[in-house]
């Protein structure tokens, strides 16, 4: 495959380069559990360390950091052939333990609003994201140990990309989150993520609720959803999957069903309880306590008609 081929030109790029340097494969086995199963199957001298260890739920779904060798061949050969940007390969002179710690130390990062986040950066789609935004400081800060990395684009092609060199200076540990995005960075991440997430909205409600759609102009249908998300994310609603339900909502009662009295009701009583998260609360408790009388009253209420 052609993707092959460029791949393994590029690593003898990087081993011409620098021969005493190792490959190494951080792969995202959130993705499917049975990534790191097909490892041990295919590697005789497995040398590996899931980066989450801390519980077996987490363990679950770490990113393992592998040590590509000889004896990977088999493993590795594979993982080109049917990857799905499931994780990155990247180049460094340095040990395997102090690449562990530093990648390790990047699970949790720190946002521009001081809150910290738990970053799946094995996923090759989000490392994919955090590449194309991150200033040359972020870059150099988060890859330090890296002398390039491989990425895997939306087309399933592999490009190499060289780091800047850097001083000579010895990877220390450091405390996590000591990384912090900028607040540029986050904002292209966000609204890069947002779009990615209308466009599968879209298809989603196309498939639902298509009489209504039809009923939209089309240019409007994505302003919709944006307002909606705005509105959403201003009463504690954060997650893609409850998000989700509130867009859905809106389109099969009313841009303004939460507005409703008894479900504004709802809203209200899970915030004085707890101000953070109470909107996603609210709407686990209204899809799994509302009877038909309750839908029927949020559809009859003349405010709230078709959209």
């Amino acid at each position: 495959m052609k993707q092959s081929t460029t791949l393994l030109q590029n690593l003898n790029v990087d081993l011409k380069i620098s021969p005493t340097g190792r490959h190494f494969l951080l792969m995202d086995c959130a993705i499917d559990e049975g990534l790191i199963k097909h490892y041990f199957d295919l590697e005789e001298q497995p040398e590996y360390y899931p980066l989450l260890h801390e519980s077996q739920e987490l363990l679950q779904v770490s990113p393992y950091l592998i040590a590509l060798k000889p004896s990977t061949d088999a493993f590795l050969e594979w993982f080109i052939h049917y990857a799905d940007q499931w994780g990155f390969i990247f180049f460094s002179n340095e040990t395997f333990d102090n690449l562990y710690r530093h990648w390790k130390s990047l699970t949790e990062i720190k946002l521009p609003d001081g809150d910290n986040l738990m970053l799946r950066f094995g996923d090759g789609k989000v490392l994919l994201e955090l590449w194309h935004h991150m200033n040359d400081d972020e870059k150099n800060s988060f890859f330090f140990p890296c002398q390039s990395i491989h990425l895997q684009d939306e087309s399933r092609q592999w490009h190499r990309h060289a780091l800047a060199d850097k001083p000579s200076q010895q990877l220390t540990e450091k405390t996590q989150p000591w990384f912090s995005l900028s607040h540029p960075t986050y904002q292209a991440l966000i609204c890069n993520q947002d779009q990615a997430f209308i466009n599968e909205l879209v298809d989603t409600l196309w498939q639902q609720y298509p009489d209504r759609l039809r009923k939209i102009p089309e240019d409007s249908i994505t302003h919709i959803i944006q307002h909606g998300m705005n509105t959403a994310r201003s009463l504690e609603i954060n997650s893609e999957q409850h998000l989700s339900m509130f867009i859905c909502l809106m389109f099969e009662f009313s841009l303004s069903f939460y507005q409703e009295e008894t479900t504004a009701a709802l809203f209200e009583s899970e915030r004085n309880i707890d101000p953070i998260g109470y909107g996603e609360r609210a709407l686990d408790k209204l899809v799994a306590t509302y009877t038909p009388d309750n839908w029927q009253q949020l559809a009859a209420v003349p405010a709230f008609g078709d959209i």
